[in-house]
């Protein structure tokens, strides 16, 4: 999801089958395995026109997870990535920011938050990268 709300899905090509936890978790056959997929390099394209304007961050929860693949896959294209390599995870923000006991997860800071609504997908992609939205929207503007 960029800064002005506009959403972007993608589905990689994989050159091996999904393991059956991927396929009973994922909604695989229903959800993922019909979409158009793109090679990892058109995706590194695609990532690097929405970082040619100005700095950008990736914003996520856990997102070393993520940056690590993203890294991994640059790496594979001999590029660096192309975004600032400062990322930024939502709930350790939250856990500094709001003196949390303990590290929170996505529907905790929503509620601690106040941030209306329930995640019906939860742990999708894109489902997942709307909740980080709101919950980074509403933490830049808390004082």
């Amino acid at each position: 999801i960029l800064e002005d709300g506009r959403e972007r899905q993608f589905f990689i090509e994989h050159n091996r089958l999904p393991t059956e936890w991927v396929l009973h978790n994922t909604d695989y056959l229903t959800r993922i395995a019909p979409a158009p997929k793109m090679t990892i390099y058109n995706l590194a394209l695609e990532l690097d026109f929405y970082c040619m304007e100005e700095e950008v961050h990736i914003v996520g929860a856990c997102i070393a997870f993520d940056d690590r693949f993203l890294r991994a896959l640059y790496k594979s294209l001999g590029r660096d990535v192309p975004y600032h390599y400062h990322v930024i995870d939502v709930e350790a923000m939250a856990f500094s920011a709001l003196g949390l006991p303990t590290m929170p997860n996505l529907k905790e800071l929503r509620e601690h938050l106040g941030i209306p609504g329930k995640n019906e997908a939860a742990h999708t992609a894109l489902s997942d990268a709307r909740e980080v939205k709101l919950i980074f929207d509403a933490l830049r503007v808390r004082k």
